[in-house]
Formats: structure tokens, C-alpha cells, sequence
């Protein structure tokens, strides 16, 4: 078994005695690009749809070889104000890796330089739109600080340490569609993570998905292209494994009650 199914191994023992406290919900980007053309009043159309991000969620993509961006779109149902940060894995091979990110919506703050792909987007879906304020949106660019020592943390639900990136908070309003779009300007392609939200709510249901995430996140099973037979394998026969340490539990559980009965 190699380290990273070691380690997801050891990481589905642990989300399957007791979810994370104080974790955010996972959630791993597809295999399929989101860089459609744009349409008249969608500029990404292709954008991957997230859920509610009133609750505390990890986003875990790839910017893969030859992909410009990955975009990613959202409503909420309240009013929330709610963090967004960039992350990177912290290793050797991410050390010069700084993907930024740009939110885009009406009423946002607009700030910073907005990559030529946006403003040509925003152009071809909103040509025939009166630009009324507050309707047509706006772009705010977060770019990672570029300071030559990034910040990093350990986080406990991967078992992996992150550099942090940009991070900013932002208002929302309920019915208006947002979309979060990931980059890197110098054009590198890697993993990286998007913290967003603060609300815990860790269900039981999240706690069962997060089983498979932890091993899709350990195998680099997520993202664009992401796909492979081997690490698929790798993944089945963990979960099997799995599978037959909690039937050995329970089994022990069960006889050892039995047994104190009949005493």
C-alpha cells in the first residue's frame, strides 16, 4: 500500500468513528471543464454549480496543463456575509504556484485588474443588456499577496499542509447568481483548495460523503482529467477494506453484548 492509501486509510478510521469538529463541508471539483463559451446573460455557462455557501465548505480542484480557469457559480437564499480564501498544497513542487481568484456579480465591490478572459466574457454575455446599475456585474479580483514566505497551516480533514493565498469576505444577496472564478496569472497548472463559509453544519449524510472524499482528495481523484484506472482500483480496495474493519466492529460490538446479557 502506498503512503497516500495509508494515510486514507487512517483518515477513513478516523471520519468513521467521529466527524471532524469544526470542518468544512468537502467538496471536489468534477471531471469535465466549465470554460463553455458564453451566452447572451451567462458569461460561464459552463460554471460548476456549488451548494449553499452560507455553510462552511472546502472547494478541492485542479487547474489542469493547457486549462485557463475553473469557474464555479452560486446563489444563496439570505443575506450572508461570508470568507473566501485561496489555498495551495505546501510542497515542493507548488512552491511558486499563486492561483488567484475573482468573484463576479452585481453589488460586489469592484477592485483590482480583471483578467482580459473575464472582461471579454462579461462583454459577449451582456451586450444587449441595458447597463443599469446594479444589474450588470462587477469583478473583484483577489491575487495572492506575493510575499516570498506564504503562511501555512495544517488541515486536519485532508491530513495535508496548505500555503495561504488570497483571502477576502463579501456580502451577498439572496436570488442573484455569483461566480467564483479560479486562475493562475502566470499560467501554471496544479491543485489548489478554496476555503468559503463559516457556518458549521456537518450532517450525518456529510460525514458518509466525506468518507469517499478523504480518499478521492488522498488519490488525486477529482478535477479535470483526474480519472485513472489504477488509482480507481487503489480506491475500491480501500473502501472494501474499510467496509470489512466496520463489519468486524460491529460484529465485536454485537457478541460483546450477547455476552454480557447472558451473564
Amino acid at each position: 500500500m502506498t503512503a497516500g492509501g495509508a494515510a486514507a486509510l487512517l483518515a477513513l478510521c478516523a471520519l468513521a468513528a467521529a466527524p471532524p469538529a469544526d470542518a468544512h463541508v468537502p467538496f471536489l471539483e468534477p471531471d469535465r471543464a466549465s470554460d463553455a463559451p458564453a451566452v447572451q446573460r451567462d458569461p460561464f455557462p459552463g460554471a460548476i454549480r456549488l451548494p449553499d455557501v452560507a455553510v462552511s465548505r472546502a472547494v478541492y480542484g485542479t487547474l489542469a496543463p493547457q486549462e485557463s480557469f475553473d469557474v464555479y457559480r452560486f446563489k444563496v437564499s439570505r443575506p450572508v456575509s461570508t470568507p473566501v480564501e485561496m489555498l495551495a498544497p505546501k510542497t515542493g513542487e507548488y512552491r511558486g504556484f499563486r492561483p488567484a481568484f475573482a468573484l463576479i456579480g452585481p453589488g460586489l465591490p469592484a477592485a483590482g485588474a480583471e483578467p482580459a478572459f473575464v472582461r471579454e466574457r462579461l462583454r459577449a454575455a451582456y451586450t444587449a443588456v441595458s447597463l443599469v446599475p446594479g444589474v450588470y456585474p462587477r469583478v473583484l479580483v483577489v491575487p495572492d499577496p506575493g510575499a516570498v514566505e506564504r503562511p501555512a497551516f495544517y488541515e486536519p480533514f485532508s491530513f495535508s499542509s496548505y500555503y495561504r493565498g488570497g483571502a477576502t469576505r463579501i456580502d451577498l444577496r439572496p436570488g442573484v447568481m455569483y461566480y467564483l472564478v479560479v486562475y493562475d496569472p502566470a499560467g501554471q497548472a496544479g491543485e489548489y483548495a478554496l476555503g468559503i463559509g463559516e457556518a458549521e453544519e456537518f450532517t450525518a449524510g456529510d460525514a458518509l460523503r466525506s468518507v469517499i472524499a478523504v480518499v478521492r482528495i488522498k488519490l488525486g481523484l477529482y478535477g479535470q482529467g483526474a480519472f485513472h484506472w489504477r488509482a480507481a482500483v487503489v480506491m475500491a480496495a480501500l473502501l472494501a477494506g474499510l467496509v470489512a474493519l466496520l463489519v468486524l466492529l460491529v460484529r465485536r460490538r454485537l457478541r460483546g453484548r450477547a455476552t454480557a446479557a447472558g451473564r
